[in-house]
């Protein structure tokens, strides 16, 4: 190796040695956790800490994800909760739920949030018990982020975090009550033997949150200590015909009077139905005759001419032995016969040529026909 490579690998070499040094110097290594999301069934059920919490406590608990097959297996003391909406819940299903907590069945349920620039969804039980969800915009920085209750039965407050910004209007006498600075965030009313309560917000009780504060012990009292309970996190998908005529009613209207308009238009009928014609039969010289003005427009005169010559000579073959051993002369000789044609012509006639005018292209055919009959 050569000085000059030397000089300049001990320069390379010296230069990574001391970047890799300053690099030692100046970075540091360090260990972080990435949180990577919920996992398995706490992705799709925002209520199995809940449930997992009742169910170490000694709280039977089930959480479902349809409404329909739950009302058969409510027992008359079991808790529903639901954490949805239930805005597809209808008016049916509402009545059989207060028909449910009349027996003696519980039931909690949370309200939609709304901004006052939103149209209030239609909540069929708050419209049962004369409640309904107010939303103020008030500045809440000077307002804690916690609510402390004082739930019947426990032995000091409770902290639990209830969104401040929505209260419940329309309480009566007997109702227990959780309120903050603008009204009620919470309302349990008796119905029958049983019990339902209404609360403005019940995220606290989802993934994680339950774990903050009081959230915990909150939700073991909202349930009264007792199950079994029923946990539901979400709405029913509703069917196509239910989402259309709630989304699109005009639409819906229009393409209903469409239907009704033709079917009256359709069976519209004045005297009695026509017999339909039989169908029509071409002759198959309708066909041939079609097919040879074709080939004749297409310049395929040619074609026609020498097929008839080919049936001409086939025919002759089978009527004259030895027809394959004659010279042309000999054959057109024999086809000539006695009749109006010589040899001469007929030859003529079996030699492939072009006719280009239709006079010529019937005169040709007709003879060659007339030479077929004498056969």
């Amino acid at each position: 190796m050569s000085r000059t490579a030397w000089l300049i690998t001990v320069l390379v070499v010296s230069l990574l040695g001391g970047l890799g040094y300053w690099l030692s110097q100046h970075l540091e290594k360090r260990e972080i956790e990435l949180p990577t999301g919920l996992q398995g069934e706490a992705a799709t059920n925002p209520l199995l800490a809940a449930q997992r919490f009742l169910t170490t406590t000694g709280i039977a608990s089930t959480h479902v994800e349809e409404t329909a097959r739950l009302f058969s297996r409510l027992g008359r003391d079991d808790v529903l909760l639901i954490s949805s909406d239930r805005q597809t819940l209808g008016q049916q299903r509402t009545a059989a739920l207060l028909d449910w907590v009349d027996e003696g069945g519980r039931l909690i349920v949370t309200v939609a949030h709304l901004s006052d620039e939103e149209q209030p969804l239609q909540d069929p039980l708050l419209e049962i018990l004369g409640l309904n969800l107010q939303h103020h915009d008030e500045d809440l920085s000077e307002y804690a982020d916690f609510l402390d209750v004082d739930w019947p039965g426990a032995t000091d407050f409770m902290r639990i975090q209830i969104h401040p910004r929505y209260f419940i209007e329309g309480t009566q006498a007997g109702d227990l009550t959780i309120t903050n600075d603008w009204g009620a965030v919470l309302v349990r009313r008796q119905l029958g033997e049983g019990s339902i309560t209404v609360i403005t917000d019940l995220d606290f009780i989802q993934f994680l949150r339950i774990g903050e504060y009081d959230h915990a012990a909150f939700l073991w009292y909202l349930v009264d200590g007792q199950g079994p309970v029923w946990l539901l996190s979400h709405n029913d998908m509703p069917s196509l015909w239910q989402w259309l005529w709630q989304h699109a009613p005009e639409m819906m209207t229009a393409v209903l009077l469409w239907l009704v308009l033709w079917l009256w238009s359709r069976g519209r009928r004045f005297g009695p139905r026509l017999s339909e014609a039989p169908p029509v039969r071409r002759r198959i010289l309708e066909h041939v005759d079609a097919n040879g003005r074709f080939l004749w427009q297409q310049k395929q005169s040619r074609q026609l001419v020498t097929a008839v010559r080919k049936h001409l000579m086939a025919l002759a073959a089978t009527r004259h032995p030895g027809w394959g051993a004659m010279s042309h002369e000999e054959q057109a000789e024999l086809l000539a016969g006695p009749g109006q044609h010589t040899g001469t012509s007929v030859r003529h006639l079996l030699r492939e040529t072009d006719i280009p005018h239709q006079h010529e292209f019937t005169r040709t055919i007709r003879q060659l026909e007339m030479i077929r009959k004498q056969l």
